[in-house]
């Protein structure tokens, strides 16, 4: 009986404990698309996946958890089909986001359509080619309209994808541990 008794306390105290540790994340889910989910492991760290635009990233262990994250759903931004998830660190300061620029076969060159929307946007920066967790990629440091931004761009299916953050090793940590 002792035993029962135990055991029916334990699984009251494992239930009350991950209750309360998965509360940021059921309040910050209620807010996203149904087939976009953030999940938080028990060593705490935080995995967005999104089902619509197939990806899936880890969150920078140092962000220390997400305040917030909003998600756009696909639109037409003038001559581009474009979704964009942003999420911000539990500090609220630094953040990041994650656009997927939906393309067709004849347009699948990277540096011309990076290029292409640049001029189109007024963005400045020189483009840098570089390898990262096996995608061509290009990056730049945008300071003239997006205040110091990191933006990585690359390849992956059938859309460009576009990383940015205030932090460049943000940029690089989402684009190595994820699955794009």
């Amino acid at each position: 009986m002792l035993l029962v008794v135990f055991v029916l306390l334990l699984s009251l105290a494992g239930g009350v404990f991950y209750i309360n540790f998965t509360k940021d994340v059921r309040a910050l889910n209620k807010k996203l698309p149904e087939k976009i989910r953030i999940t938080k492991d028990f060593s705490g760290n935080y995995t967005v996946t999104n089902q619509l635009d197939g990806y899936k990233f880890q969150v920078p262990e140092n962000w220390e958890g997400i305040r917030e994250a909003d998600y756009l759903p696909e639109r037409d931004d003038e001559k581009y089909s474009v979704t964009s998830l942003n999420v911000r660190c539990s500090d609220g300061l630094t953040g990041a986001a994650v656009d997927l620029f939906k393309i067709s076969e004849r347009e699948s060159n990277l540096r011309s359509y990076v290029e292409k929307i640049f001029k189109e946007y007024g963005l400045i920066g020189e483009l840098k080619e570089q390898n990262l967790n096996g995608k061509n990629t290009l990056s730049v440091r945008e300071t003239t309209h997006l205040g110091g931004d990191y933006i990585y761009f690359f390849e992956s299916g059938s859309g460009i994808y576009a990383v940015t953050s205030q932090s460049e090793e943000v940029v690089r940590e989402i684009i190595n541990k994820g699955n794009w």
